[in-house]
């Protein structure tokens, strides 16, 4: 292979800009898939919420509901929740005797442990956080179309973020 061989992208960048006489194309460069990877992390966490919420909001998901009767009382479920406020009870004691000057982690780990426990409390009551009813299916309600398009932007927005930095290029000349 010679010196005056070209890659396709020195060809491609001759071709996009009027190169001055005596110039000569020194390096050609585009973005990093770092960064393409940080620009879609939003747009495909909005695409993948969004479709998840309409579908369980199609079958007939609901989020808060209580029930007339008693609670679910001491089940399964409410034995892992109260493993998880073990544990962060004793995170937050590993954190307090590590970390004495440090307040962030531990109001944190406090506001976990009230949720936890206010979690446990709504479900002994009765209210169920997440349900099906596949009576109350609602598949084409305005709060499904909506985030159909939220969708549809956010895939519109994802296909530009992408060819946006497949056509971005860096050309470094012996003039520029």
């Amino acid at each position: 292979m010679t010196q005056q061989a070209k890659t396709l992208t020195e060809l491609e960048a001759a071709d996009s800009i009027d190169l001055l006489p005596g110039e000569q194309i020194l390096h050609v460069t585009g973005r990093h898939i770092v960064l393409l990877i940080q620009r879609m992390v939003g747009p495909l966490a909005i695409i993948l919420s969004c479709i998840t919420l309409v579908i369980y909001r199609s079958i007939g998901g609901t989020f808060i509901s209580v029930q007339n009767g008693s609670g679910v009382g001491m089940d399964s479920f409410n034995r892992l929740l109260l493993l998880a406020l073990g544990l962060v009870v004793g995170l937050f004691a590993l954190v307090r005797w590590r970390l004495s000057k440090a307040r962030g982690p531990q109001w944190t780990l406090v506001g976990l442990g009230l949720f936890i426990l206010l979690w446990m409390f709504a479900r002994t009551q009765g209210v169920s956080f997440f349900s099906i009813n596949r009576l109350e299916a609602r598949p084409f309600d305005l709060v499904n179309i909506l985030l159909v398009g939220v969708v549809l932007l956010s895939l519109v927005y994802a296909i530009y973020v992408f060819f946006d930095w497949s056509n971005d290029e860096l050309v470094l000349t012996n003039k520029r």
